[in-house]
């Protein structure tokens, strides 16, 4: 690891020449990678009826689903 900062800190400009393409490499792919406002993803949804008269709707949450 001390080898890698060594060199580093001897070729300062080659290490800036790596981080400028990293970021134009980063930048074209940003750009064309295909993106979606809205993708078409369904979400499951589970609905129960239940019927049962003279109790409340929370009471009929709690006791009888």
């Amino acid at each position: 690891m001390n080898a890698i900062i060594q060199a580093a800190f001897a070729r300062p400009v080659a290490i800036v020449f790596m981080l400028i393409i990293i970021l134009f490499v980063g930048l074209n792919a940003w750009n064309t990678i295909p993106k979606e406002a809205n993708p078409d993803i369904e979400i499951p949804v589970a609905y129960a009826s239940v019927s049962y008269s003279g109790i409340s709707p929370t009471d009929a949450e709690k006791l009888l689903v």
